[in-house]
């Protein structure tokens, strides 16, 4: 493999380390958009999750948090949401379920006002 790398060019190389960020990116900024949190599975180790969502412990910001079958691991916290969903997609994780467009957080103050009529 690494025999495979070293015959690419760097230019090369780091124009598709850019075109996967992007891409990564542009994935976390949809996925923010479309719902509350995010529970992802790890790509290898089925017994790792993750979850991106507001960080309830202050009044802004998100967080991304690491559990495994015992509970929680850690956790890492943003100013956006699509930081949050972005920290798990990087950290080999992957959206577990399709996203439901009724939780999106943009909508929040529609559906609250639904519910105050």
């Amino acid at each position: 493999m690494s025999e495979q790398i070293d015959k690419v060019p760097l230019k090369v190389l780091m124009a598709n380390i850019r075109k996967e960020t992007r891409a990564r990116i542009d994935n976390a900024k949809t996925l923010s958009r479309t719902t509350k949190f995010v529970k992802f599975f790890h790509k290898t180790d089925p017994s790792r999750l993750a979850l991106a969502q507001q960080d309830m412990s202050r009044t802004s910001g998100y967080r991304c948090t690491f559990f495994d079958e015992k509970g929680p691991v850690s956790h890492m916290e943003f100013d956006h949401y699509w930081q949050a969903i972005d920290c798990a997609l990087q950290s080999h994780f992957e959206p577990q379920e399709a996203p439901s467009p009724a939780l999106a957080p943009h909508q929040e103050s529609e559906i609250s006002s639904d519910f105050e009529r």
